[in-house]
């Protein structure tokens, strides 16, 4: 073959996989239990909006983790030992994920779930977020799920301690009560909750939320990443 036809190809060739890796990028972190201990073989999964895992990875020794995934904003990312589900431990959600850069999601998660998280200001409000979400316990599951009392599987929320953080900084809890939010013929508990205001530093700062239920010795933690149509 021509030399000269050769270094074109090889030229045409590394711009292809040039702007073939521009389309991607790389998701990593580190999973640890609230005594920071790492976790291994944990399964980290991004998922679309129909709960379908796009990309995975598999912790480490060092609890820790990375793929590459195509950019784009995704529903959720979820980890969890996979064995130890509802054993000893429950799942750890990040929800809303704005990867259309380098993201690094660090996991904590213990025996709490904190699930279905929605974040928002109420309009011509007092500036505060308005936060909902769906705690559920693992100790309050085993001794409810066959009964199906899905209403019993909450902390008490007068025995939850609530930490909310946005950029490092704690934000002021103004109040919080539960919620019976409708499921087919019952109920299950959520937790409404409104925190002090504080413009988020960019679209990849998340609202960071830990519960610790004083009772049971529960640990639960999310992550909330503000859409674009809320980011202020």
């Amino acid at each position: 073959m021509d030399i000269k036809k050769i270094i074109v190809f090889f030229f045409v060739l590394l711009v292809v996989t040039s702007c073939k890796n521009h389309e991607y990028v790389t998701i990593s972190g580190e999973a640890t239990d609230f005594n920071n201990k790492p976790l291994e073989n944990v399964a980290v999964e991004l998922k679309n909006s129909s709960f379908k895992t796009i990309d995975s990875a598999i912790t480490d020794k060092r609890g820790m983790y990375s793929f590459k995934a195509k950019k784009d904003y995704y529903f959720a990312l979820t980890a969890v030992n996979k064995q130890d589900y509802r054993k000893t431990n429950l799942e750890f959600w990040a929800w809303n994920i704005p990867a259309d850069t380098n993201l690094n999601i660090n996991i904590q998660y213990d025996k709490l779930e904190v699930y279905g998280v929605n974040v928002f200001l109420i309009q011509g409000a007092f500036p505060a977020y308005s936060i909902y979400l769906r705690p559920m316990s693992l100790t309050r599951v085993g001794e409810n799920l066959q009964s199906q009392k899905f209403d019993k599987m909450a902390p008490i929320i007068d025995s939850v301690d609530l930490n909310i953080s946005l950029d490092g900084k704690k934000l002021k809890i103004y109040s919080k009560q539960i919620v019976h939010e409708y499921a087919r013929n019952q109920s299950m508990i959520g937790y409404f909750i409104q925190a002090e205001y504080q413009k988020p530093k960019d679209k990849h700062s998340p609202l960071e939320i830990v519960l610790f239920d004083r009772e049971r010795k529960e640990y639960g933690a999310a992550k909330f990443y503000f859409p674009l149509s809320q980011y202020h």
